[in-house]
């Protein structure tokens, strides 16, 4: 499969929360562990890997949206060891949802309030339709938001479709990564 991973997006992610884009490269083409969420039309595969390097080992977490035979990365993650005591055991998904409801901020849609949504389907009031998804951030947090969403409109009304939506407090990450976070 090719994979697309846009030069400005790897060095947004170089820059910013220091994943390295020859990583994400080896993690999506010789991964250690694989999960998929799928809804309608929309694919996203995800891949973990594990980087021993001492004397901070990490794994990296790494996803994209598949098109025909092509991954667009969409984002990734590097990750502690520390994040789960079983770390190596649990699905990449699983190990997302963790991370987002340890580092990420809460996201509300609709009347749901939640730091991680995946496979699941919203309906919506007027009202709340026109809010859309709405992030509690703390004043002056750089946070990076993951939305993969479709509306539709059926016989019971207005429901948003959330294939995957969450997100995570840079400036935590960032500590946390750094080990001065402790969670």
């Amino acid at each position: 499969m090719k994979i697309d991973f846009p030069k400005d997006f790897q060095q947004e992610l170089e820059g910013k929360i220091n994943v390295r884009a020859e990583d994400v490269f080896d993690t999506l083409q010789s991964p250690d562990k694989t999960d998929r969420v799928s809804m309608r039309d929309l694919e996203l595969h995800f891949a973990l890997k594990r980087f021993p390097q001492l004397p901070e080992p990490y794994f990296l977490l790494a996803y994209g949206k598949k098109e025909e035979d092509q991954l667009q990365v969409n984002m990734a993650w590097k990750l502690r060891p520390d994040l789960h005591p079983e770390i190596e055991r649990i699905s990449p998904l699983n190990l997302l949802e963790t991370f987002a409801r340890k580092y990420g901020l809460a996201l509300t849609i609709g009347s749901k309030t939640s730091p991680f949504f995946s496979e699941e389907s919203v309906y919506l009031s007027q009202e709340e339709w026109e809010r859309g998804v709405r992030v509690q951030s703390p004043k002056e947090h750089q946070y990076v938001q993951q939305t993969y969403l479709r509306t539709e409109i059926d016989d019971r009304g207005r429901r948003l479709d959330c294939a995957l939506a969450y997100c995570i407090d840079i400036d935590r990450y960032r500590e946390w990564g750094s080990g001065r976070l402790k969670d």
